[in-house]
């Protein structure tokens, strides 16, 4: 369509983005089967299927090589990081919020 080569597109697409098109393409994959895992209750097989791996054994070993930890491993992960996340011990405090309790505590008029 171009009139380029796939060796001229494919030095382009790596000078332009730092990735080969295959490696810029995992990246793409697995980065939406990390967000999935996190996100959903999907099983392992669904979340392969979906970003396009059909075997999932595959899957599961390109995605322990490149992000260094196995899906399920990454998954449990994921769950304690957001059960952390909504604990009461981690809602961030401001300023004005603690001015205005404090402002209200001891007085018997919290309407002026």
């Amino acid at each position: 369509m171009f009139s380029y080569s796939a060796y001229h597109l494919s030095a382009t697409f790596k000078q332009s983005t730092g990735y080969s098109p295959i490696d810029y393409l995992i990246r793409i994959r697995l980065e939406k089967a990390a967000s999935l895992l996190t996100e959903t209750v999907a099983s392992l097989r669904e979340i392969s299927a979906s970003v396009g791996y059909k075997d999932v054994y595959y899957f599961s070993r390109l995605f322990k090589k490149k992000l260094g930890v196995s899906p399920a491993e990454y998954r449990r992960r994921g769950a304690q990081r957001s059960e952390v996340a909504d604990s009461p011990v981690n809602v961030p405090t401001y300023s004005i919020v603690e001015r205005m309790l404090n402002r209200c505590i001891g007085s018997d008029n919290y309407y002026q």
